[in-house]
């Protein structure tokens, strides 16, 4: 629970107030891979996301570091039991290596995660 307020600096009287909650759990990893990506340069690999439900769904994905990973198409609309190719790209040229980089994927409906991926990347020249 956060509490935040705003106050006049002149008056020292209270403006507005609000009371945040928050509810944080850990990811529910299903899927782990290792990604080799070279020290140079923006690299792209392709995430394949699958529709498990028979009736049409359409997922967000994210991801953990939106600051060095962009996803192209965040939003996909998938048939029942069908699957596309999601473009991940890292963001390289910026000098932070990650560890790791997770990849959520939520159903847009509910807001509930579906899947999430942990991405364990490893360097090379």
């Amino acid at each position: 629970m956060l509490l935040i307020s705003a106050t006049d600096e002149r008056t020292n009287h209270l403006l507005y107030q609000w009371m945040i909650a928050v509810n944080v759990q850990e990811a529910n990893i299903t899927k782990m891979f290792e990604v080799y990506l070279q020290n140079n340069g923006d690299q792209t690999i392709a995430l394949t996301v699958k529709n498990r439900y028979s009736v049409q769904r359409s997922f967000r994905i994210s991801c953990s570091h939106p600051e060095y990973v962009r996803i192209e198409n965040d939003i996909v609309m998938l048939s029942g039991y069908k699957a596309t190719d999601v473009s991940i790209i890292f963001l390289l040229n910026n000098g932070v290596k990650l560890p790791e980089v997770l990849i959520f994927v939520t159903n847009v409906e509910n807001n509930l995660q579906e899947e999430a991926y942990s991405m364990k990347l490893i360097y090379h020249d």
